[in-house]
């Protein structure tokens, strides 16, 4: 089999969700204010305030994501390379072929859709390692395709439980 190279980079989903919702609150508050005379002194006071706070902070979070347009996740033939952590500009992780365990792809259903996870066990470590494939413009398919070309036989394989 021939051994190829993936490189998954994030699209910016997040931050167009984000938006939406964004725009949508502000526009049903704008509505509000205008029309029912909803007076803006009662979205500042401490209990409206921590839910906007936890808005702004997606946002800004999904913002952050959205200019970051480093890889996501990478895979060759020295393994598979992945992002320290989930917070935007984090570096990559070199997990080798000999110390992955096992990998699968796992499907997190949701009230209105799903996402995909792929999981790989680390031997060395006794850890999981999670990246979340809904924002990466790599089709998932073409990532599994690459976990199975380029692993070597024995070492690593796909497994049913995460």
């Amino acid at each position: 089999m021939q051994k190829q190279t993936i490189i998954g980079i994030r699209r910016g989903n997040m931050f167009s969700v984000y938006s939406i919702g964004l725009l949508g609150i502000i526009l049903i508050f704008g509505l509000l204010h205008f029309f029912v005379k909803f007076p803006l002194e009662k979205l500042i006071n401490p209990f409206s305030l921590i839910p906007i706070s936890i808005l702004l902070i997606g946002f800004l979070l999904s913002f952050l994501k959205f200019l970051d347009k480093k890889q996501m996740i990478i895979i060759d033939s020295k393994g598979v390379s992945m992002r320290k952590s989930r917070f935007p500009f984090s570096g990559l992780e070199q997990i080798d072929w000999n110390d992955i365990q096992s990998y699968n792809a796992k499907v997190e259903q949701f009230r209105n859709g799903a996402t995909n996870f792929l999981v790989i066990k680390r031997k060395s470590r006794n850890k999981k390692y999670y990246v979340d494939l809904f924002d990466i413009e790599t089709n998932n398919g073409d990532i599994l395709a690459a976990l199975r070309n380029n692993s070597l036989a024995g070492n690593s394989g796909e497994t049913d439980s995460p």
